[in-house]
């Protein structure tokens, strides 16, 4: 749920953001130029209609969901290996670890979703959308299937330290609780 609602409520601010970052690829006569979110967020809703910042709303809460069971499962089975397996500690150094493998796997399963999202987000008014499945099947046709893993690196370095101190406060937030409830 928490996926769901963090995807939906941050949607229009991602739409402006994919279009401010798309702008300096397009054309000068296809650039919007906005100014900040905010302008963009308005110039969205009087030149195009406010349901323009709804797009990509789908992709938005699915990535999210994604995100969020993919960090918190993967995480739980990393720390569980580490113990169990190798024989870590319950520590800093087997929270480390198993964040970073997390990190890794959010990242690889919501690539596919991101590049979609960022493809229908940055669309003209003009242009036709289409559903995720149908733009996922057309890049593969035309692009092969690394197109959808394309901008993995940066996702990564964005998502990769925050599912590491994420998890790590949490942990860390467990250690305090057990010791002040005891």
């Amino acid at each position: 749920m928490a996926g769901v609602l963090g995807g939906a409520f941050g949607n229009p601010s991602d739409v402006v953001n994919v279009r401010m970052q798309n702008d300096g690829q397009l054309p000068p006569n296809k650039r919007r130029n906005y100014k900040n979110v905010l302008d963009g967020m308005i110039r969205i809703c009087r030149e195009e209609g406010p349901r323009v910042l709804l797009r990509g709303l789908g992709s938005s809460t699915n990535r999210a969901v994604l995100i969020t069971v993919s960090q918190m499962t993967s995480y739980d089975l990393f720390k569980q290996a580490c113990i169990d397996t190798f024989h870590f500690h319950n520590d800093l150094t087997t929270h480390f670890i198993s964040s970073l493998s997390a990190g890794l796997v959010a990242t690889t399963v919501c690539s596919p979703l991101d590049v979609v999202k960022t493809r229908i987000m940055s669309t003209h008014s003009s242009e036709n959308t289409r559903h995720p499945l149908k733009i996922m099947k057309q890049m593969i046709k035309t692009e092969g299937f690394g197109s959808l893993f394309r901008g993995w690196m940066p996702a990564f370095v964005r998502l990769g330290p925050h599912t590491i101190v994420t998890f790590i406060v949490l942990e860390q937030l467990k250690k305090s609780y057990k010791h002040y409830s005891t």
